[in-house]
């Protein structure tokens, strides 16, 4: 890889932090000289105080490309994080600095250490010479009526679905109540175990497909936005509130949800799912959201057939007998054996049987 005049990043200087201030761009080329030379841009700042030591997190990434050690990265803490954003919301008001708040809001690391939060959002506040923001100068903002209006704009194209703003306004009063120690939080009581589910297990923060076939990482996308799902299942389609995905002792994953009809509980195989879609209706959640926000517990690939056994990687009926490398595609998630480490896929339909414009894979593991 080469980058023509790029810089050396020193991360020694104290207090340096991540901003959108100057952006230095470089071409890197691929060392098998198979890609089309790219642009990076890095924005770097020493202006940003940071005022919570950082930490370090692991490297994920769904390329089927493997990291050659085990790789880290030094980054914000979640309380820095969180009072960076809210102190952004206080600064510009922007549509995605709300939804990160209540996004971040609805993990259950402010439940462990609110006035941490609460600590760190004043110190940066200070920083910068402003107040600490609240609810009430939130929702009384002179720029209210510009938040409203770009909500659509500048959000609807990065993520899979986009939620409504009413119910993330809503959020912000109980937000900053439990952020002051001011009301407890709302314990939903838990769904129970099946008898046959292990409950040493729980899905990692991005699922993508897992070798099931069908886009799970639209669940977990919808179960965190507290959206609707419109689930394809054995051939008809209802709508789902999505709880908690969970896996048996047999390797079989299974979906939680509640009817969004009211006409109770439901327990999903993913691997007689055909399509999964999160929808822009909200739903109130009636126990825990339980799709992690951090690990990296693998699930292993899910068979489309109802015989054979349970996390067999589908087996085209030209495939010779022996170990294969199973890919998944990252448009339409279903799965292909191939002979050799070769993430290129042929041309092919999604599981709904409409052609599929994704030509590359994300390895998923062995089969045998």
């Amino acid at each position: 890889m080469s980058i023509p005049g790029a810089c050396v990043l020193d991360t020694r200087f104290p207090g340096a932090g991540v901003a959108a201030v100057k952006a230095l761009p470089g071409e890197v080329d691929s060392v098998l000289g198979m890609l089309q030379p790219a642009r990076v841009k890095l924005d770097i700042t020493a202006n940003e105080t940071v005022v919570r030591p950082p930490v370090l997190r692991d490297i994920r990434h769904p390329y089927p490309d493997a990291l050659p050690v085990h790789g880290q990265v030094r980054c914000y803490s979640f309380e820095e994080l969180f009072a960076a954003k809210l102190r952004a919301m206080a600064q510009r008001g922007r549509p995605r600095d709300l939804y990160d708040i209540v996004d971040l809001f609805r993990r259950n690391d402010l439940r462990l250490y609110p006035e941490v939060i609460l600590a760190a959002l004043v110190e940066k506040c200070a920083v910068k010479d402003i107040s600490a923001p609240t609810a009430l100068t939130i929702l009384n903002d002179e720029r209210r009526a510009e938040l409203t209006a770009d909500w659509t704009n500048m959000l609807s194209h990065q993520l899979p679905a986009l939620p409504p703003l009413e119910p993330f306004l809503e959020v912000l009063p109980t937000l900053f109540a439990r952020l002051n120690g001011e009301v407890t939080f709302e314990e939903l009581p838990p769904r129970s175990y099946a008898r046959d589910e292990d409950q040493g297990w729980s899905p990692p923060a991005t699922v993508w497909g897992w070798g099931a076939g069908v886009p799970l990482e639209a669940v977990r996308f919808a179960a965190t936005n507290h959206l609707l799902v419109e689930l394809t299942y054995k051939g008809s389609r209802r709508l789902i509130e999505p709880y908690t995905l969970r896996r048996t002792r047999a390797g079989r994953l299974m979906l939680h949800a509640e009817r969004a009809d009211n006409s109770g509980h439901r327990t999903y195989a993913v691997d007689q799912m055909q399509a999964v879609k999160a929808t822009t209706t909200p739903f109130r959640p009636r126990m825990p959201i339980e799709f992690s926000s951090h690990g990296s517990l693998h699930a292993p690939p899910q068979s489309r057939s109802t015989t054979g056994r349970a996390g067999q990687a589908p087996l085209s009926r030209s495939s010779p007998s022996g170990p294969r490398h199973v890919y998944q595609c990252v448009v339409c998630g279903r799965e292909f054996a191939h002979q050799t480490r070769n993430s290129a896929l042929r041309r092919h339909n999604d599981p709904g049987g409409y052609p599929c414009q994704g030509r590359r894979g994300v390895y998923v593991g062995m089969a045998y």
